[in-house]
């Protein structure tokens, strides 16, 4: 199960990302923000290179959850801190702490309007909370933002909410983060939607290939998704895809009898597939012992929604 970690730079120093990977680290939230605050961030395309995947999280206080939302994104996107989904760490102050807490029965609404103000911006969202809360408003946020990343923080015990990724010690350590203890997780890696889709797809490209098989490698592909359809849907906007639908576009307008089906869209773009994208999902997939499962029609059917999107516009 991939191990991640969270730091803030008060109390975690790093010294080598190359020692943080080799530990077997996949990915690390930072520390960004805090309220209307602004918070030290170390080194994180230098992260991002080592292979530790990089996200920022904001420490929520009273005020407007919008404008907090957007003062983490937007550091996310000036630091290179947008490997992770943008997080929200919605815990009380610490005792002592002269700022007030979000009352209780605010903070599932909070939480709702800080997610989708990420979400509209193009991003994942990603929520952490201690056990305890998520059984408060765990319910209610995730009626209404169901996509969210469930971070959940409890030690010594699985959580019994459910859970993408469990914090389960705040007392680990790790090679190269200098420090005293360490938050320790483990589940699936929150990988950034907006990650996946500005990626690009140029197969003869060295570093365009060694980005797609990092964003395969981490990708969770249960709940029913094929690691074609996944990685199609994920690359919607890359210029190799973007090309074959400019040469498909040319089916659809000469489609006047309107009868272009899945089948024949799947026909077209067969080539494309087999000799492109279906070599790196195989090679890629094949290490992890993951099952490779190509549905042609459903990305026809895809293919075919974009076209015809297209030229609507």
């Amino acid at each position: 199960m991939p191990e991640g970690i969270d730091i803030y730079s008060r109390f975690q120093t790093v010294t080598d990302w190359k020692k943080v990977r080799a530990a077997d680290v996949t990915w690390c939230y930072q520390k960004v923000s805090d309220g209307k605050s602004t918070r030290t961030v170390q080194t994180p395309r230098l992260g991002s290179a080592a292979g530790v995947l990089q996200g920022g999280y904001h420490f929520s206080q009273v005020g407007s959850p919008v404008d907090q939302a957007n003062l983490l994104v937007n550091l996310c996107e000036s630091l290179g801190l947008i490997d992770l989904n943008p997080c929200l760490d919605m815990e009380d102050n610490p005792s002592g702490s002269a700022s007030p807490n979000i009352p209780v029965s605010q903070k599932a609404d909070f939480i709702i309007a800080f997610g989708r103000q990420v979400m509209s911006r193009g991003h994942g969202f990603t929520l952490y909370a201690n056990h305890s809360d998520w059984t408060l408003f765990g319910p209610k946020v995730l009626s209404a933002l169901p996509q969210t990343f469930r971070w959940v923080a409890r030690y010594g015990a699985n959580p019994t909410v459910g859970w993408d990724a469990h914090q389960y010690t705040d007392a680990g350590a790790c090679p190269g983060i200098s420090t005293g203890s360490l938050d320790r997780n483990r589940g699936k890696v929150p990988v950034n939607r907006k990650v996946a889709s500005d990626m690009p797809l140029d197969v003869n490209d060295t570093q365009s290939r060694e980005a797609i098989q990092k964003w395969v490698w981490y990708w969770d592909i249960g709940g029913g998704a094929t690691a074609a359809s996944a990685l199609f849907a994920a690359r919607n906007q890359s210029s190799a895809l973007v090309q074959s639908i400019q040469k498909l576009t040319d089916l659809v307008i000469a489609d006047s009898a309107n009868d272009l089906t899945e089948d024949s869209l799947a026909t077209a773009l067969e080539g494309f597939f087999t000799t492109k994208v279906g070599p790196i999902i195989h090679d890629v997939l094949a290490e992890q012992d993951f099952t490779v499962e190509v549905d042609k029609a459903a990305i026809a059917q895809e293919v075919l929604n974009k076209l015809y999107g297209r030229l609507e516009q």
